[in-house]
């Protein structure tokens, strides 16, 4: 009996180092997962952002546009601005402010006019570290189509 006793003392040893043994080489797996894909400090997505070392004011709208009469249409630009203009320009409009905001959410046709070669003009405005301001523009050709009717 004494002989039994201690084998399964030295089992209840042994597994508990071996448990032991696993719990440190996992929490160890769990901190080197963690190291790999999380960080401690959120990461700033600036992929659409006038700070981005890659920014191309060349990029921030499409080079043309087609839209449909009666939508509304839903464009972005950068973020990280100071401000926000667009304007279109078309043979009966020289240049209209059309927004002033971050997002633009506008009603077709508005200013924009069907048949005509219409100019959406983006400018926004940034300030820098050292605090000079830089102004990005972008345009893009907008061209209007006749809503389809379903009758």
């Amino acid at each position: 009996m004494k002989k039994f006793t201690f084998a399964l003392l030295i089992l209840l040893i042994s597994l508990s180092f071996s448990f032991t043994a696993c719990g440190n080489s996992y929490e160890r797996m769990i901190e080197e997962f963690d190291g790999k894909y999380f960080s401690a400090e959120p990461k700033v997505d600036d992929s659409n952002s006038v700070k981005n070392k890659n920014f191309n004011q060349k990029q921030m709208l499409n080079p043309d546009y087609v839209f449909t009469e009666g939508y509304f249409i839903s464009l972005e630009a950068p973020d990280n601005c100071d401000s926000y203009l667009w304007t279109c320009t078309n043979s009966e409009v020289e240049k209209e402010v059309i927004g002033t905001k971050q997002k633009l959410y506008y009603e077709i046709p508005g200013v924009f006019k069907m048949g005509e070669i219409n100019t959406l003009i983006l400018t926004v405005t940034a300030a820098d570290e050292d605090g000079s301001i830089t102004e990005y523009i972008d345009e893009s050709v907008i061209i209007i189509k006749a809503q389809k009717n379903l009758d």
